[in-house]
């Protein structure tokens, strides 16, 4: 037979039976509990975490990605549990960012928690290695690539070399500057009054004539010229600082 101590006076004998039953409940309650689940604080953290960096057009190797929750960590019923996080589409994808996550049971929404999360995210730029004035040629050796930490004004700046070099400073700018678009021209390859060289050609036949240029442009572009053998002036399109490519009529 079982004794349970009631109080410091009195004791009871219970019969074998009832002792029995209350084992039966006490271990049926504790089963119970032991099915309830939690979801810690640190397992939405790092699972956030894993969404992002997943989720980032970024290589791991250039961003550092943070998320935090405030939220302490929940009690779930039963049941199969699902994490879905949601990163709105017109977030910027550096920086700060709302994420969202829906804490799914048994495939219907539980709730829905509000997270935070940071992304810095380093990439190549290209800037100046020394002091540079307006209306410079940028060649290869005034250029350099830097390693910085991306921020929305980067977005106009270039991540080549090769794209700035040959472009037109449209200002003076010191050493280390970060070059953008806005900050470079194509160079005026030819001005007006210059002698060029008008070439008309086809698979079968090519035309040269000394021609003067009656507008500037940059190369690519079309500019008036006047053939000095015909007097006639027509349209071309610049090819380099001394040639213009005139159709064949």
């Amino acid at each position: 037979m079982g004794v349970i101590k009631l109080s410091s006076f009195k004791y009871f004998i219970l019969p074998p039976l009832v002792f029995v039953l209350a084992l039966a409940m006490s271990s049926f309650s504790h089963a119970a509990a032991v099915k309830n689940q939690f979801l810690s604080q640190e397992k939405i953290v790092s699972q956030g975490k894993a969404f992002m960096v997943d989720q980032l057009p970024w290589d791991k190797d250039q961003m550092e990605v943070e998320v935090s929750f405030k939220g302490k960590g929940l009690r779930l019923p039963p049941g199969e549990v699902e994490l879905k996080f949601d990163l709105p589409e017109r977030a910027a994808k550096f920086g700060y960012m709302p994420l969202n996550l829906k804490v799914m049971l048994n495939g219907e929404t539980h709730k829905v928690l509000r997270l935070k999360a940071t992304a810095s995210v380093y990439e190549d730029v290209v800037a100046l290695n020394s002091d540079a004035r307006k209306g410079n040629i940028l060649t290869l050796d005034d250029l350099k690539l830097l390693r910085v930490k991306k921020t929305p004004s980067m977005r106009e700046s270039f991540s080549d070399i090769g794209d700035a070099a040959g472009m037109e400073l449209r200002r003076s700018l010191n050493a280390g500057h970060i070059l953008t678009y806005r900050e470079l021209e194509q160079p005026v390859l030819i001005k007006r009054g210059d002698r060029v060289l008008l070439v008309a050609e086809s698979s079968l036949l090519k035309i040269t004539a000394p021609g003067i240029a009656k507008g500037k442009g940059v190369e690519g572009t079309m500019i008036q010229v006047q053939n000095l053998e015909t007097k006639k002036t027509v349209y071309g399109r610049i090819v380099d600082s001394r040639t213009v490519q005139i159709q064949l009529q």
